[in-house]
């Protein structure tokens, strides 16, 4: 554990039923709340799935149509609780579109924008899987 600070966590993912890709990223927390984060990321994707938006541009660039994200769901939780215990925040997306395409569209609008919405420290640093201290 680093410091006292508790720990998100990221996981890319695994493709599930009917051509639905699940994006799991495991992040340090940041300064909001689960809810709040939760929030931010759920007005994101709903931005996105607006055809005149800023954000949906910004994906188009990406190649990632607005009508892939139309069904698009985010959730927020925390992985761990108690003292001395690292806490992890599983930030999962899923929409019908492959996983590198949804990783892509995290790392180039969606993180971006929820930083700047929320503040440069709403969600802390990406953790690696190999990062023993994210997972005793």
């Amino acid at each position: 554990m680093l410091g006292s600070r508790p720990l998100v966590t990221a996981i890319e993912g695994q493709s599930t039923l009917n051509d639905t890709a699940k994006l799991t990223l495991r992040y340090r927390p940041g300064a909001v709340s689960n809810d709040d984060l939760a929030a931010g990321i759920s007005s994101v994707l709903s931005d996105l799935r607006e055809p005149d938006s800023d954000l949906s541009r910004a994906a188009s660039n990406l190649e990632v149509p607005a009508s892939a994200l139309h069904h698009a769901t985010a959730s927020v939780e925390q992985q761990g609780k108690g003292f001395g215990v690292d806490v992890i925040l599983l930030i999962t997306i899923l929409a019908p579109a492959e996983n590198h395409i949804l990783k892509s569209l995290w790392d180039n609008v969606i993180l971006p924008h929820i930083r700047s919405l929320l503040g440069a420290d709403a969600v802390g640093s990406q953790v690696d899987d190999n990062d023993q201290d994210a997972t005793d």
